[in-house]
């Protein structure tokens, strides 16, 4: 895979990252008494997209990173990274409709008995989120050290 793929990959993940996020922000706004882990997952994509913007910098100048740093990191590694986001924010995609579907600010019994059900698989998905940001902060640190 070549740095323009892996920079077309990263343009994508922001942008869906970026959809989610303008979602997951209307959704809290509105919602009254939102669930608290729709504000741990609008911080985490907005977190995620900060990682990745600052990989995408990086990889956009490879040629002015130490080869000895760039070495250290594996293609496999960043494409295994990447495609675990894309994974990832998929389903987050699913998984939060429940949330999103809401267009008022006072929300049914039946609306909470669905945002409970969803609450599970939206704490599991924070969790891959926040391994995805590792794995991109690590490589950051190696590239920049």
């Amino acid at each position: 895979m070549d740095p323009l793929s892996v920079t077309a990959s990263i343009v994508g993940i922001l942008a869906a990252a970026a959809k989610i996020g303008e979602s997951l922000h209307s959704t809290i706004s509105v919602a009254k008494d939102a669930p608290q882990v729709l504000s741990a997952l609008d911080c985490e994509v907005r977190e995620i997209q900060a990682a990745l913007s600052s990989l995408q910098t990086l990889l956009a100048d490879l040629s002015s990173l130490p080869p000895h740093r760039a070495a250290l990191i594996q293609i496999d590694h960043l494409i295994a990274t990447l495609t675990g986001c894309v994974l990832s924010f998929s389903e987050l995609k699913t998984a939060i409709a429940p949330f999103t579907a809401l267009q008022k600010p006072v929300v049914s019994l039946r609306a909470r008995l669905k945002w409970t059900r969803a609450e599970g698989d939206c704490l599991r998905i924070v969790e891959r989120l926040q391994r995805h940001k590792a794995s991109i902060s690590l490589m950051l640190s190696i590239l920049q050290w």
